[in-house]
């Protein structure tokens, strides 16, 4: 365990460091100007492409498998059904903030830094349908504290803007030239795989490491307001969902140990930041949620590693 430990300090280090950068710059240097160019060309521009890239050359019956989504969809479902079943108020706003990660500016980070390249590829199929499952997660929620049903224009919308989404755009247009073109076009033209594959390994780091400063000047929108931690949403989010995660993968789909560490580590991170921004119509969701981000983000530097090291004494990587 001492080793783990070790190993995992510097890393952790790493990752704060950038984001306290980002934070700092974003206080001190940038100007709101800058932070949202910033932020977005890295949400926008750098990340579709990256993840375009890993899903052109990704391994897709060995990545893209079924039992993978259920694992950490059913989580988050029944988490949320109960939630829902038991909680009176802020359904909707607990709803995200006990479900919705962090996955692109911090889980695949800490993904590809601890377990190495390649193991981030078994998220892809998670951040694909992620946000429509919680936004339409959200809305039923929404639509049924108010005691109504969630309509087709609602849904259809929400689809909509999930498949806007450019990341996205990025995995679903590398897919497609997976599925199509990389088999047809391989033998005659190597190249365009392998160029993909040095386009995904040689900007892993600067992509991350800009994800990470991205995260910390993005910190700087959140509001500052002196109230206590939401500590029910944040159990939920660091302790509860990546528990029931675990036991889906690894006691009811039996998945492999590697995949069980991706799909705990996507289900522990904090929560994400633009949640803040889908409950923008209601102030006391809004209150509710930033505390939840700044709060998970803050304790995750200790949760991941406590789960990490959990994780590698039940379920060694090597074994």
């Amino acid at each position: 365990m001492w080793e783990s430990i070790q190993a995992l300090t510097p890393i952790i280090a790493s990752i704060a460091l950038f984001v306290a950068l980002g934070w700092w710059a974003a206080a001190s240097l940038f100007s709101i100007a800058q932070q949202q160019f910033l932020t977005k060309y890295v949400s926008v521009v750098l990340i579709p492409i990256w993840l375009f890239a890993s899903a052109v050359s990704v391994d897709l019956q060995q990545y893209f498998s079924l039992t993978i989504l259920l694992s950490y969809f059913m989580a988050a479902a029944l988490l949320i059904f109960v939630l829902n079943c038991v909680i009176k108020q802020h359904k909707a706003a607990l709803t995200l903030a006990s479900s919705y990660s962090n996955t692109l500016y911090f889980s695949i980070p800490i993904i590809e830094l601890v377990l190495g390249s390649g193991a981030k590829d078994y998220a892809l199929p998670i951040i694909m349908f992620n946000t429509l499952f919680i936004l339409t997660s959200y809305e039923l929620a929404k639509q049924s504290a108010r005691g109504k049903s969630l309509t087709l224009a609602q849904l259809h919308q929400i689809m909509i803007s999930s498949v806007k989404n450019p990341i996205v755009v990025g995995l679903l247009l590398g897919l497609i030239i997976n599925i199509t073109l990389v088999d047809k076009i391989t033998d005659e033209l190597p190249s365009i795989v392998s160029i993909t594959a040095l386009i995904k390994t040689y900007s892993a780091l600067p992509v991350l490491a800009l994800a990470l400063f991205s995260l910390g000047v993005s910190f700087q929108s959140l509001p500052r307001q002196k109230q206590s931690c939401p500590w029910l949403a944040v159990l939920l989010k660091m302790l509860v969902f990546p528990m029931l995660v675990y036991i889906f993968a690894h006691y009811l789909f039996a998945l492999t140990n590697l995949t069980v560490y991706v799909l705990v580590i996507l289900a522990a991170s904090p929560l994400a930041i633009n949640s803040y921004f889908f409950v923008n119509n209601d102030k006391k969701a809004q209150v509710l949620i930033g505390r939840s981000i700044i709060q998970s983000s803050l304790l995750s530097v200790i949760s991941i590693p406590v789960w990490i090291l959990i994780l590698n004494m039940l379920l060694p990587i090597s074994s």
